[in-house]
């Protein structure tokens, strides 16, 4: 048994019980189903897989987590902060969402050349920033919300949309690149980068101002 000052994250109900891998962690609140607390600021050197029947909880407590290997969540992750300040992921490789990620409170950037969340899936963001490095903060192929609070960030353009019929209608994105159809409502917040137009269209776009 380790120090417990030493671990990375916590499940309380039930009693305390420490984890040294937040993928520790994850496996055992699939059995559990007790929410993730995370304890401390942490590099996670190890892939995390959030499998197909999985459906985790994972609270940031404000600590700042950085990895340079795989996040792939093909079941349900549901990622917030009840702190006052929020934490934070910041991953060398693309999220990948194949299943519900559900971000609210935190924010999220690469480090590297690569896409922050390519969404095949449902993702769900709530007051918070998205930001790519080079690339695009998202790449969706699946379903997207955004509440006002929440900010996709790039250098270029924030948002690549594959989505067959997308529907924005809060939120602020700085550019959106879309190959599909969009819709951009009136309570989306449109901005250029670099001297960039807002929209860059290779197919059916619909901006509603």
């Amino acid at each position: 048994i380790g120090n417990p000052e030493n671990a990375v994250a916590q499940t309380k109900e039930g009693g305390d019980q420490f984890f040294f891998s937040l993928q520790d962690a994850i496996d055992t609140a699939y059995v559990t189903g007790y929410e993730i607390y995370i304890l401390r600021d942490f590099e996670a050197t190890y892939a995390l897989n959030i499998k197909e029947d999985y459906d985790i909880t994972i609270n940031m407590s404000s600590y700042d987590i950085t990895t340079g290997n795989d996040i792939l969540i093909n079941g349900k992750l549901h990622l917030y902060d009840s702190s006052e300040d929020v934490g934070s992921i910041t991953s060398a490789k693309s999220i990948v969402n194949n299943g519900t990620l559900n971000i609210s409170d935190i924010n999220i950037k690469t480090t590297k050349d690569v896409v922050t969340i390519t969404n095949n899936g449902t993702l769900n963001l709530v007051n918070s920033t998205i930001e790519g490095t080079s690339k695009v903060a998202v790449d969706t192929y699946g379903e997207i919300t955004m509440d006002e609070n929440t900010v996709l960030k790039g250098v270029n353009y924030a948002l690549a949309n594959h989505q067959e019929e997308l529907e924005l209608s809060t939120g602020t994105i700085y550019g959106v690149q879309n190959y599909k159809k969009v819709t951009i409502n009136e309570g989306v917040t449109l901005i250029g980068s670099n001297d960039d137009a807002c929209v860059l269209t290779y197919g059916n776009t619909e901006v509603n101002y």
